[in-house]
Formats: C-alpha cells, structure tokens, sequence
C-alpha cells in the first residue's frame, strides 16, 4: 500500500517521550524553603501528679491553643505568652475528668469537651469562661465537629457513634441543640474491635474510624451507614489524620508504621517505618508538608517529610506523647502526655516546638 512518508522520515529516529517527573520530591526540587527543625527547642509545661494531657487543640485562629487532662478542667493557652500557667481555665458545672476537647473549626471563641465520668459534653464560650453554654447528657469518649460545625460526632466507650446537633442562632445562642436518633453501634458486648478515634474527610460526607483490629472503617455522614473497610495495619490502629491539601489519609498503628493512602482509590502509596515502638498520635502540618508522630515508648515526636516519607527530625518529649497538634497557620508543633514510664514520678506536660 502507498504511503506519504518522506525519505527524511524514514531516515528520523523515532521519538523519545521525556521522562516523567517523579511524584514524590524533595523540598528543595520544589523549590520549597524547609523549617530548620534542628535549630528550635521545645518550651514545656510540667506538673507533677498522677495525671495527663489527654487531648489537645488549635482554635481556628491560631491564637490560643485548648488542653484537657484529668485535672477537671479545660485549659486555654497563649502561645505568644510563657507556659508557666494557662490563659483561661474553663470548668463550670464539670466536676470530673475530662477526656477530650475540640475547637470550633470557624469561630475562634467556641470549642466543646467530653467527660466520660460525668456523664456529660460540654460547650464553651471562651467569652464566658465561668460557665459552659451547654450540656449534653452522654458519656463520650470523644467529640468531633464535622467541617461545617453544625453537627458533632460523638463516640462512647462501646463504640457507639452519636451525632449532635449544635447549631447557633448567629453567633452567640444555642437553638435547639439536641441529640440526633441516629446511631451506629461498631462494637460488641464483649469490647472488641474498639474505635480509638473517628475524624471527617474535609467534605464533611464521610467519618474515618481507626479501630483495634488495624482496620479502618468509612462511615457515610450523617447517615451512618458503613461504606468501606480498608486494611491499614497487622495490629491496632490507633491514629489517623487527613492531608490538609486532601492529597492523603494518614494512619499510625501498633505496629510502628505509618501509612499514606492515597484519597483517590485509598492505596497506601508510602509506609513510613518510624522506629521499633506504637504510633499513638499523628498530625499534618497546615500546608501538608509535614506529618508529626507521637511514639510511645520512644518517648519522642518524630516529624516525617509527607512527599519523601523521609524522617526529618526527632523530638525528645518529657513523657509519653498522647497528643499531637500542628498550628494552622504555621509551623508551630504542640504536643503533650504524661511520663507514666518515669520511674520516680509522674505528671503531665505540655510542649511547643516550632516558629
């Protein structure tokens, strides 16, 4: 068959297609100035007691930084200021433990908190510090405001997931707020597969559950009904935590590993072997860039490179690490626990490290 193929054609060697640029680079290539981790030091806060940070959390601003231990109260710092005492310190009608604390993800002033052994949530107003703004009869283990902070997610001891709703009328009032029928009962009589902890993908459809048997679990919200079951770790997965470009799931397990799934088709594409020792807590940095790891029995924050996998630094905590919170706006790391392997004593801390 005839062609119109010029002889200068046929002599031209054939076309090589340019290589691909690899996904996964380093700063640097990127042209992105890194933090020198090497050169900060942590500021602390220690008391002594038998006693732990439980939970910590940004408000929305940056501004003030909320804490919540054993100590029946929850406590408001400014960063900017020393550590050697709190801002504020909210208590109200809370006679109790409080196990866990969540900022508003809009208005920089409000945030809510559990307490399992009083039976209650609580909402505050940092504006009025003396009493909270309202109660939830319900023992929680953890609360969670949804992206559009109209509804809160709350889950119990037994695995039990309740939906709150906690909208206001403008910006001040409470109206309504009520406990939703809907619910979802993940565990059993018996206590297995416990759920450590539940957040929102950035849309605020679906609820991700780290859960003891290394699963983790996709629950369509708010309906509640199970979506999907990914397998992420051999044994407990204990923390998980989205990418704020929404790029990656992360999740840290029993195991020492942590896993970057990607939120396309939720493949791991990395697994970050950290060190010999469970990864209790873990946090993206405000611009997805970095990944903070609270271990255990390392007693230390390891702070990963999210596009290499690559360990950037190691932070020697004064304790084991339960919770771990990067600033929203900067690279501003707090993290904070107890030292219950101290062979002398115990009490709880609380560290910033960053700029």
């Amino acid at each position: 068959m005839p062609t119109n193929i010029s002889k200068e054609e046929e002599q031209a060697p054939p076309s090589v297609r340019a290589a691909t640029p690899p996904q996964h680079v380093s700063t640097p290539t990127r042209k992105i100035v890194a933090p020198q981790f090497t050169t900060f030091q942590p500021r602390n806060f220690y008391r002594s007691g038998n006693d732990c940070i439980n939970k910590i959390a940004w408000s929305c601003d940056g501004k003030r930084l909320a804490s919540c231990s054993n100590s029946k109260e929850v406590k408001l710092w400014d960063i900017e200021r020393s550590l050697d005492s709190a801002d504020l310190s909210l208590s109200g009608s809370n006679k109790d433990h409080v196990n866990h604390v969540a900022c508003h993800p809009t208005h920089p002033q409000l945030l809510c908190s559990a307490s399992r052994k009083a039976g209650q949530i609580y909402f505050w107003d940092a504006r009025r510090f003396k009493k909270e703004l309202y109660t939830i009869p319900l023992a929680v283990d953890s609360v969670t405001y949804a992206p559009d902070a109209q509804t809160v997610l709350a889950m119990d001891r037994m695995d039990n997931m309740r939906i709150i709703d906690c909208r206001m009328v403008g910006s001040n009032e409470p109206n309504e707020w009520s406990l939703r029928d809907e619910s979802l009962r993940l565990g059993s009589d018996a206590g297995g597969d416990s759920v450590y902890q539940a957040i929102f993908n950035h849309v605020g459809d679906m609820a991700f559950l780290a859960k003891e048997d290394g699963q983790i679990t996709m629950v369509e919200y708010p309906s509640l009904n199970v979506w999907h079951s990914l397998p992420a770790h051999v044994t407990a997965c204990y923390t998980l935590a989205f990418d704020p470009r929404g790029s990656y799931l992360a999740s840290g397990g029993a195991d020492g590993f942590v896993n970057l799934f990607d939120t396309t088709e939720f493949i791991a594409s990395k697994t970050v072997p950290t060190i010999d020792s469970g990864i209790r807590t873990i946090a993206f940095s405000y611009d997805g860039e970095y990944l903070a790891a609270g271990c255990a029995e390392q007693s230390s924050v390891f702070i990963v490179c999210t596009e290499t996998g690559e360990l950037t630094h190691r932070i020697p905590c004064l304790g084991t690490p339960s919770t771990v919170a990067w600033h929203p706006t900067r690279h501003l790391l707090a993290f904070g626990g107890d030292n219950e392997y101290s062979p002398t004593s115990r009490g709880r801390w609380l560290s910033i490290f960053g700029s």
